[in-house]
């Protein structure tokens, strides 16, 4: 069996996009949806929407610790006819920029959700829960949606690395990201999607 490296060890952060949006996100940032202008793909659930507006997370850009996670699944599910990408930063950008946690899903608690500093939530993560990665479980399902979000727009130029499904995505992608005159790294890996 292959060993997974623990998540908390991990170094990176990832983000789930619609293809379509890969251009704009390009040109003008990974936004927060509220800041989002023109048209734009969206894929995530509307009642998930109208709750995080409710606490008032539509103007941060959510980042998970980890792919294939349960949001992730749900909108790969959901739409199986579009392509998808996955953006990732570094954990050491974030926490330099003053991101902020949520130790589990910030729906799933009926108490007020605590924006904590990036170290503090790291710290209130219940990790040894999250690598066991148990979905049927419902308190495991909301730590694996923990979230790392940034107040402002994340620009390309701290992306770490896009991954793509397959060679003709990462020639799409390439293509998408020389037109911008940028240079970031692409790679294939099916897994993750």
């Amino acid at each position: 069996m292959i060993q997974r490296k623990k998540i908390e060890d991990q170094t990176l952060l990832y983000h789930l996009t619609c293809m379509d949006n890969l251009s704009n996100i390009l040109d003008t940032g990974l936004r927060s949806r509220a800041s989002v202008k023109g048209q734009f793909v969206d894929v995530a659930d509307g009642e998930i929407i109208t709750g995080r507006e409710a606490l008032n997370l539509q103007t941060m850009v959510p980042f998970h610790f980890f792919t294939k996670n349960p949001f992730d699944g749900r909108v790969l599910r959901d739409h199986k006819t579009k392509s998808f990408c996955i953006i990732s930063v570094r954990r050491t950008f974030a926490n330099e920029n003053g991101w902020k946690v949520i130790p589990k899903h910030p729906l799933s608690s009926s108490s007020a959700v605590s924006l904590l500093d990036y170290d503090q939530g790291m710290a209130q993560i219940n990790w040894e829960l999250m690598n066991t990665r148990d979905y049927r479980n419902a308190e495991c399902k909301s730590v694996c949606m923990a979230e790392c979000l940034s107040s402002g727009t994340v620009e390309p130029e701290n992306f770490f690395c896009i991954y793509v499904k397959n060679d003709d995505e990462k020639k799409h992608v390439e293509g998408l990201i020389k037109k911008q005159g940028l240079s970031i790294f692409v790679t294939v890996n099916s897994y993750m999607f």
